[in-house]
């Protein structure tokens, strides 16, 4: 059994007679009214004879001038006089409905409010009844799935971006240790990132503490901008001081109003910019910071900001190499005498418990953190040093060497309060050290170029009281036991170089032996077997270089 009113159309008189109204029979209205989409159906001409329940409600929610159940209107005419491309798109393709050409039309237009981003699809549908031809339009809410869309689409450009991003990370990782300078490799580092789509402008920086920030190398900034840093540098750059005092990047969105610092009003001066402030740092060295600025949207995520942290540590592991092969294979070296005053360190401590003057002949590192410090300590009774080592907590163990009545070698394993090891991880070389009365006098070597106020700022992270007493370039060359003997050693392991000098300072090699080989093997924490393995091959390498150069 069927109602002839549940599929059909029908035609009444209109309010005026001019207008001819179809009207779906309740039963179909009552189903219309409940769709989530707006539904309206069109005549032949556009007019729009029915609209249903969710048509007439949006209507009143989003503030329609007229009547909200728009019947009357001519659904093209508003679609063709309307300034959007895709009203005008959805009235040619329901045009095309209406008169047959096509069975549907569908289109995806925005239709935002000032309270949310919206998105709709409207479908036409053609189909005739009692030979007129009519359009059954529909509205659908399609927000999340585009906000979907949107999120995928975005997700898969930055991991786009990511991706090339990490590709130009890794090759600069690599392209820096080919760098014969820190110049060179800062600026490479620079030019690089700038000629890659991602960044505006890079620049690294340093930070003196009475000087404030200043420019070292830049690429894709201009003179007012160096002007404007060389002007403000002293007064602001607080979060590029922050990155280099914590040793973590810092990432600045573009904060949509003129800034306070006036650092970043020069970097915002040519227009809003994000940037990351990243750190350059090896062990305890501080090589300043790389700033990295970039116009994107949503720059700097955290998977962005971790790969430029890690060429930052690249950077700085870089730049300590380049600083280490200078030191070692240099002609020259820049010699600084260092004091320091009732600081707590292991030598002057040792000094001040024992009354003696005590000297730093050598030391090896055994592990990351530990170091065997071979000292002589004169004036003072052996029995008094063997006492402070029990009671000091800067010393694992210390071994009796050699001595006479005037003075006495120890060997001692130092964890703390070694200035040898705060020396050496600001990437110096010690050659000498004595204290007496408390007063400890460093004679310490740096690589020609090497930033010496930041080096000492360094040190008085640590030692406040440090003061620089001389500074002076040594010219190596023919001067034995220096770099002439450096390529004796350069295809010795670190551990191998550590083990022979280790045992050339314990006395292994003097007749009588002052040590014996478990001795000294138990000094690096190692069997006897393994200490002459490593000893042998160490050894073995030496006399090569030294007889058999050519064959190295």
């Amino acid at each position: 059994m069927t109602d002839s009113h549940d599929t059909s159309v029908d035609a009444a008189a209109g309010v005026d007679g001019a207008l001819t109204v179809h009207a779906p029979s309740p039963l179909t209205s009552a189903g219309f009214d409940v769709l989530p989409a707006q539904i309206a159906i069109l005549d032949a001409t556009g007019t729009v004879v029915y609209t249903n329940e969710t048509w007439r409600a949006f209507a009143t929610d989003n503030g329609f001038v007229g009547e909200v159940d728009c019947l009357g209107e001519n659904y093209l005419s508003v679609c063709a006089t309307s300034d959007d491309g895709t009203a005008r798109t959805a009235a040619t393709g329901i045009r095309a409905v209406l008169s047959g050409d096509r069975e549907e039309f569908a289109v995806d237009y925005p239709c935002h409010s000032p309270e949310e981003r919206r998105w709709f699809t409207m479908r036409a549908i053609g189909f005739s009844r009692a030979a007129e031809r009519f359009a059954l339009v529909l509205h659908l809410n399609v927000t999340e799935q585009k906000l979907a869309e949107l999120r995928v689409r975005r997700q898969n450009d930055e991991l786009e971006t990511l991706t090339s991003i990490g590709g130009l990370v890794h090759e600069l990782v690599h392209a820096v240790f080919d760098r014969s300078s820190r110049a060179d490799l800062e600026a490479t580092v620079c030019r690089e990132l700038v000629e890659s789509p991602f960044y505006r402008s890079v620049w690294t920086v340093e930070h003196r503490l009475d000087e404030g920030v200043a420019l070292r190398t830049a690429a894709g900034v201009d003179d007012a901008f160096r002007d404007a840093l060389a002007d403000r540098g002293a007064e602001g750059g607080w979060v590029i001081r922050d990155a280099i005092a914590t040793r973590t990047p810092r990432v600045r969105r573009d904060p949509g109003s003129p800034p306070e610092d006036p650092v970043e009003r020069a970097i915002a001066a040519s227009g809003p910019v994000s940037y990351v402030v990243v750190p350059i740092t090896y062990r305890d060295c501080r090589y300043g910071a790389l700033v990295v600025e970039s116009t994107r949207q949503r720059a700097f995520s955290d998977r962005e900001c971790a790969a430029l942290a890690t060429l930052g540590e690249t950077m700085g592991y870089a730049s300590s190499a380049i600083e280490q092969r200078t030191l070692l294979y240099g002609d020259s070296v820049v010699e600084l005498e260092l004091a320091f005053d009732g600081s707590d360190t292991f030598l002057a401590d040792l000094s001040t418990y024992t009354g003696g003057r005590v000297a730093l002949d050598g030391f090896v590192p055994v592990t990351d953190g530990t170091l065997l410090e071979y000292v002589t300590v004169e004036g003072a009774d052996p029995g008094a040093v063997l006492a402070f080592a029990e009671s000091s907590p800067a010393v694992d163990r210390i071994a009796h060497v050699s001595g006479t009545d005037g003075a006495h070698r120890f060997e001692a394993t130092v964890s703390k309060r070694s200035v040898a090891r705060s020396l050496v991880a600001l990437g110096a070389d010690v050659s000498g050290a004595t204290t007496e009365d408390g007063r400890l006098v460093v004679v310490a070597e740096v690589a020609v170029g090497t930033d010496v106020r930041a080096f000492v700022e360094g040190l008085e992270l640590r030692y406040p009281a440090v003061e620089l007493l001389a500074k002076r370039e040594v010219d190596r060359r023919g001067v034995p036991g220096t770099n002439a003997g450096v390529d004796l050693l350069a295809d010795l392991t670190d551990r191998q170089r550590s083990i022979v000098e280790g045992a050339y300072r314990a006395g292994y090699f003097s007749w009588p032996r002052e040590s014996a080989g478990t001795e000294v093997a138990s000094s690096f924490d190692i069997s006897a077997p393994t200490f002459h393995q490593h000893l042998q091959v160490g050894l073995g390498k030496l006399l090569g270089a030294l007889f058999d150069p050519r064959e190295m």
